[in-house]
């Protein structure tokens, strides 16, 4: 999804509330990823209490809780990106077969979850599909996501797909898994409202 601007921000009471230009996407529940504030009570990640729009003036605010002490409300130039929860690294883990056992590949996997939680929630968007981030919309999405995240992994430190050792000689023809997570994911069909 894309950034949503923030124009102005407040910490009151251990609650952030940023007053953001609209909604788009942005639901109790969801976490996003709040930057450019420019004061580190409020960058980082968190999960929206309360999604507010006023009735007589229109302002759009967020919520979210934070510890910290009382900061006054100030103008800002800052964005909050919605972040999309459909699958997590156990997930990802069941699927490649085993559990990381060194710093550098969980902080990949990581990695590659992140990536394909985004990348496939954002190619439903681009399509028209208007999907909650905090699940995934279908089982078949789902697996979509997990095997894009499985397939990025497994490719780490290849040059154009996942390593193996098979001598044969593909014949110029990359192996891959694209076309099923394509399908999966519903991006093949037009979409009818």
């Amino acid at each position: 999804m894309n950034p949503v601007p923030v124009t102005k921000a407040s910490l009151t009471d251990d609650t952030v509330t940023l007053t953001v230009a609209y909604l788009d996407s942005l639901r109790v529940g969801y976490q996003v990823h709040v930057q450019g504030i420019g004061d580190n009570a409020y960058d980082g990640i968190y999960v929206l209490t309360a999604v507010t729009t006023n009735p007589t003036t229109g302002v759009v605010t967020v919520q979210y809780p934070k510890n910290h002490a009382n900061i006054a409300e100030a103008t800002v130039d800052g964005r909050i990106t919605p972040v999309c929860n459909w699958i997590a690294t156990t997930d990802v883990e069941a699927f490649i077969g085993f559990v990381p056992d060194s710093e550098a590949d969980t902080a990949w996997l990581e990695v590659c979850t992140a990536t394909a939680n985004d990348f496939c929630s954002r190619r439903r968007w681009e399509n028209g599909y208007n999907d909650l981030l905090n699940e995934a919309p279908t089982s078949s999405a789902f697996t979509a996501t997990v095997l894009y995240a499985g397939s990025m992994f497994r490719e780490r430190g290849s040059v154009d797909s996942f390593s193996s050792f098979s001598e044969m000689p593909l014949g110029g023809t990359l192996a891959g898994n694209m076309g099923q997570i394509t399908r999966l994911l519903g991006l093949m069909k037009p979409r009818v409202a």
